[in-house]
Parts: C-alpha cells; structure tokens; sequence
C-alpha cells in the first residue's frame, strides 16, 4: 500500500501520459476535446487547469490504471449506470484500496455554465486538482461545496448527485487488458485499429 500522498504525485504526474494516450484510444486527432474551452483559452493553452476529460471517462481510466499499475499501484475500475435505453448514462472512476476514489474526469459534472473565469471557475479547475483523489465521504462534502457555490454563482443547481455515479457501483476491472495487449500484438490488432495504434504507441514510447 502506498502513502496517499505519493498517490496523489503519481496521478498528478500522470497528465502528459492522459493527454497524449487517451486521444489515440478514442480516435481524436488531439487533446483538445479533453479540456474546457474557456479555463483553455480557446483550447490555445491545455494544462491540468483546464483538463475535465468531457464524455471520456472510460478511456480515461483505462489509461490511468495502466500508468499507475506501471507505477506499481493497483487500482480497480468502477463503473456506475443510471437511466435505461437512449437514457442511459454511465460513469467510471478508479478505486484504489477498495476506499480511495481516483476520478481524472469528476470536472465534466461540474463545468455546464462556465463560460468566462470567475471564482467558480477558479475554485474547480485551479483550486482543485484535475483529479479527484480521496473517499466517498470526502467526495461528498467536495461535491456539496462546489453545487453551493454553483448556485450562489448561476442561480441554477448542478443536475448530478454523488448517488448517480459514485455509489454502489460495479467492478469492471476484467475490460483493463492493455499490459496483456501490448505483449501480444496479434491478439491487440485484433481488437481494432485504436487499440492496435495505442499498443504501438505504448511500445515506442514505455512508462
């Protein structure tokens, strides 16, 4: 087990590998659609200070529970779905220690409104880290703190509660086959062009 404090480092250090990766996995042509437009500049300056990782959370994660188990830190992938049909919406996030929530993409519920920086703003995307790393209590109370502000700031509430996404989910952790992959490329080209394109990427370029 390592300290939540290294924990925290190697995420932390894990946004160049996200910004370059995650794009490949989903067919992007660059980083961009992972960022806020606004906290970006109009995608011209993408940092962790604009990173929310829109509709990418399930690359995201398994791109990050590859760099961190490369790191030596095993997580699990957790998956969350509400709604059915063409309302169906789904979450992933990381679990490490079977209590300590990884989320690199939390921002995306967060963000509806921004659309120039103000203390909000600031708040989540400077103040925050780009991923959210500590328990559900905490998630909670970070949560109740941001929709607060939201609503002091917009006058609107935040159409997301920590019982969507965050709780009770399942384990999907049998999907994060990427070390197996990347060690064979026939079974990986198999898979789909991204994949395939992602191991040959991983391969010229190891953690």
């Amino acid at each position: 087990m390592v300290s939540l404090s290294l924990l925290r480092k190697t995420v932390y250090n894990s946004y160049g590998f996200l910004n370059q990766t995650v794009p490949i996995i989903l067919g992007e042509k660059n980083a961009k659609f992972l960022h806020n437009k606004t906290m970006s500049n109009n995608w011209s300056h993408l940092s962790r200070d604009s990173y929310e990782g829109h509709f990418a959370c399930g690359g995201n994660c398994y791109l990050l529970s590859y760099y961190l188990k490369k790191n030596e830190i095993k997580t699990t992938i957790m998956k969350k779905s509400i709604g059915y049909g063409k309302y169906l919406e789904d979450h992933c996030y990381l679990l490490y220690n079977d209590s300590i929530i990884i989320d690199p993409t939390y921002r995306q519920f967060y963000s509806s409104l921004i659309s120039k920086q103000n203390e909000y703003s600031n708040i989540l995307f400077k103040q925050l880290d780009f991923a959210f790393i500590g328990t559900l209590e905490q998630f909670k109370i970070q949560h109740q703190m941001l929709c607060d502000k939201y609503e002091e700031t917009y006058g609107h509430t935040i159409d997301v509660d920590t019982s969507d996404f965050w709780e009770n989910p399942k384990n999907i952790s049998h999907q994060m086959d990427l070390d197996y992959l990347i060690k064979n490329p026939k079974i990986c080209k198999k898979k789909g062009k991204l994949y395939f394109q992602l191991c040959d990427y991983l391969h010229d370029n190891p953690i």
